[in-house]
């Protein structure tokens, strides 16, 4: 692994319309002697949150979106037909590999060393989290990494996820016993997150150990329930934790609206998975209006009608012409959650599951959130009762077993952690739990439930689903302390 010295240009709608720039330019070495050690942490700040945010949200987020059956490869483009397959190369995910490493993990890193010798406590806690946060998707996502030597020697040794996890929770820990402070005005402005306001980090903390408490469950479930017990009774994140902040114009809207519409210059790549539109529709379940675009009038009158998914991977259907397909709807001022507020309470049901409680109340307050997120021209609030819809169309199954409650949770968490919020946080949990179920016969068949996900047409595993990114090639090629390459269809630490 090469130590990267840079920053990113990206702007960024913060607090009052100020924009922070930040050039890219970087040299690849192992000790920088002009390495900006001496830089505020608050000026490195955005610049790191934003290659975190930028990296999950495209080339990552697209692949688990399609992963998730939140989207799949439209049949007029070829951009991501491999990924939809399962055609994968261990070369796939090197980029977002590097940026990961030698951007945001590298900034965290000189934000913390400088925050801490400077007893700067509000910054330290910020990176902290920022820090945890990243690395707790790459091992989700890869496993075993480089964590202890990463962004210090040349060629780091991987760590075992394990062992990853539990010092980042203690990192989290250390930084909560630190005594912060709401950032001053003209440094809060850099914060993009939560505008400098440190009781909702603190949540924000707390809500990413509870997750990785869940994600650790099955792993060892007796030290897991204390653990998820615990962290009930502590604040935990009642709004969205996340960048809200994007605006149309160049380099400040949303990262995949820039990358998928902009970047690659075609807006036909990816279109509505029926795995995920006809779920959607069979519940008369508004949303659909919000993930995708409407395909025209067709003179009906149920809106549900100008609507038309494509099944998972069926991508050389050419009897289904351009125009025909709902295509992806991704606004240029969409968020990025990190942990969205609907997401937080689908965490507490299941943790509330997972320890004896009722999780009934928690799981409707996350749907209700999930739905109450979305205000657009084309999907009013208003116009329906939310409550009277959560509770007759999305009841809990109160009389069924723990298995059958907690698909319950997962399902509508499936559904609320779309593409806009957080479709890798859904592979994830896919992956975790089974949930959504995956389907034994296909979408034409008579016996098929609405929002199981189905075998890819064009898949190329014979049946396989992928668990994890394949390793990265370019790690394994440079560093001699690399692990072995592993597949994308092995299953990572808490999963075995």
């Amino acid at each position: 692994m090469k130590i990267r010295i840079y920053t990113t240009v990206i702007l960024l709608a913060i607090l009052s319309q100020l924009f922070v720039a930040c050039e890219k330019d970087y040299l690849d070495v192992n000790n920088n002697p002009n390495a900006p050690t001496d830089v505020p942490g608050y000026v490195m700040f955005p610049a790191a949150v934003m290659s975190t945010t930028g990296t999950f949200a495209t080339r990552i987020g697209i692949t688990t979106a399609m992963w998730s059956q939140h989207l799949t490869q439209g049949n007029t483009a070829n951009q991501f037909r491999d990924i939809d397959k399962f055609n994968l190369n261990y070369d796939n995910f090197d980029a977002a590999w590097n940026e990961l490493y030698s951007g945001a993990l590298n900034d965290y890193k000189t934000i913390i060393d400088f925050s801490e010798n400077n007893e700067d406590w509000s910054m330290f806690f910020m990176a902290t989290i920022m820090k945890a946060y990243t690395y707790q998707y790459m091992v989700d996502l890869w496993d075993n990494i480089p964590y202890s030597e990463a962004c210090v020697k040349y060629y780091p040794v991987f760590d075992k996820g394990p062992a990853i996890y539990a010092d980042l929770i203690a990192s989290i820990d250390n930084a909560l016993s630190k005594t912060v402070t709401d950032l001053p005005g003209d440094i809060a402005k850099y914060d993009m997150v939560f505008g400098g306001k440190m009781d909702q980090w603190k949540k924000f903390a707390n809500t990413l150990k509870l997750k990785m408490y869940l994600r650790m469950y099955k792993a060892n479930d007796a030290a897991g329930n204390t653990l998820i017990s615990g962290m009930l009774s502590q604040n935990l994140l009642d709004v969205n934790a996340g960048i809200l902040s994007f605006v149309n114009a160049d380099n400040q809207r949303n990262p995949l609206n820039e990358y998928n519409f902009h970047g690659l210059n075609t807006g036909n790549n990816l279109v509505a998975s029926n795995t995920m539109l006809l779920y959607l529709q069979e519940n008369n379940d508004p949303r659909y209006r919000v993930f995708y675009q409407s395909v025209g009038d067709l003179e009906v009158d149920l809106p549900k009608n100008k609507w038309a998914g494509l099944n998972q991977g069926d991508f050389s259907n050419t009897s289904i012409k351009s125009g025909e397909l709902s295509l992806m709807k991704d606004r240029p001022s969409d968020p990025c959650f990190y942990i969205s507020e609907a997401e937080s309470y689908f965490l507490q049901a299941e943790a509330i599951l997972r320890t004896g409680g009722d999780a009934e109340a928690m799981y409707e307050k996350g749907i209700k959130a999930a739905l109450n997120q979305y205000s657009t021209a084309d999907y009013a609030v208003s116009a329906f009762d939310v409550d009277a819809f959560v509770s007759s169309t999305y009841a809990y199954p109160s009389a069924g077993t723990v298995a059958e409650k907690l698909e319950a949770i997962i399902q509508q968490k499936w559904v609320a952690l779309y593409q806009g919020t957080n479709s890798t946080e859904a592979f994830i949990e896919f992956v975790r739990t089974g949930y959504p179920k995956v389907s034994a016969v296909n979408y034409d068949d008579d016996a098929y439930v609405k929002g199981q996900f189905v075998y890819p047409v064009n898949g190329v595993t014979s049946g396989k689903f992928p668990k994890k990114l394949p390793s990265s090639k370019e790690e394994n090629v440079n560093n001699p302390n690399a692990d072995d390459l592993v597949d994308a269809f092995q299953p990572v630490w808490w999963n075995k």
